[in-house]
């Protein structure tokens, strides 16, 4: 997958198991997903540490099935990002950061 300018992201680690079923410390990831609608929430200590470790980023990602969650996880990136080669830049080079959007409160009645 490198050889051919890809990255590699480890997408919802913990969601179906509790230990990850991929060696990363022999294939580590560029990337894991740390924040998801699909990634344990109590699984964040274990993913930083994971990524450190391996040197992988740490990313967010929405993966929305339904209008309600767009955007409730994204990646802030420091510049745009107009084509593939520069969002392939920009994630390599870490010129991003995973943001978590704040829940709005729900009104009381």
């Amino acid at each position: 997958m490198r050889e051919r300018g890809g990255y590699l992201i480890l997408c919802h680690p913990f969601r179906y198991r509790p230990e990850l079923t991929v060696d990363v410390d022999r294939f580590p990831p560029d990337a894991i997903e740390v924040h998801s609608r699909n990634t344990p929430d109590k699984e964040e200590k274990r993913i930083r540490a994971i990524a450190g470790r391996t040197g992988a980023m740490l990313l967010s990602s929405s993966d929305a099935h339904r209008a309600s969650s767009v955007g409730a996880f994204f990646n802030r990136f420091r510049e745009d990002t107009p084509s593939m080669p520069a969002l392939l830049a920009a994630l390599r080079s870490g010129a991003f950061e995973p943001i978590v959007r704040p829940t709005p409160a729900v009104p009381q009645r």
